[in-house]
């Protein structure tokens, strides 16, 4: 399977602002593709969407994900580490989302990841992945069922964090 993985607000961080975020490392970074548009991407089976953060530029997101089906994508994947009552309605149109939750995670955070983990037990024909940092201060309670994959441990540093093996990188110019 051909994937692309797309960081779709370069230059644009989220507000976490993360040092270890791998869409910020250079190994990482060096050898992305950048483009104009989402149709510049060559035939991929799986669109990975990721950022700086994804659901803090909803019109954007919304855009890509709406436009990635038509342009053949088979799979649409989300990457993001923040809940949206936009998620909602964006779920119909995604074949699954990764979510994480950060070290610095704050109380809402964890809320947020019981909202996300009630829409995700709604949707069963659909992939859901938790990322967990291993030093969140609250008690997160996870529902099983719900998660194809429920990983905890500690951010990986550059050397640590290559591009997985089979997917291209490419950025959208903003």
């Amino acid at each position: 399977m051909q994937k692309a993985r797309v960081i779709i607000t370069p230059g644009l961080f989220c507000a976490r602002n993360c040092s270890y975020c791998c869409n910020h490392f250079t190994n990482i970074l060096a050898g992305a593709v950048n483009i104009d548009r989402l149709a510049d991407i060559p035939h991929r089976d799986v669109l990975m969407i990721t950022g700086g953060e994804p659901m803090e530029h909803l019109g954007l997101t919304w855009n890509i994900i709406h436009y990635a089906k038509t342009l053949g994508f088979k799979t649409v994947y989300l990457y993001t580490a923040r809940w949206k009552d936009s998620l909602l309605r964006m779920i119909k149109y995604l074949d699954g989302i990764h979510y994480t939750l950060h070290a610095g995670s704050n109380i809402q955070d964890v809320v947020d990841f019981g909202a996300m983990q009630a829409m995700a037990s709604k949707y069963p024909d659909k992939s859901f992945r938790a990322y967990l940092h291993p030093d969140l201060k609250h008690a997160i309670n996870i529902m099983p069922y719900v998660w194809q994959r429920v990983e905890v441990k500690p951010w990986l540093s550059e050397e640590e964090c290559p591009l997985p093996e089979g997917e291209t990188l490419y950025r959208i110019k903003v």
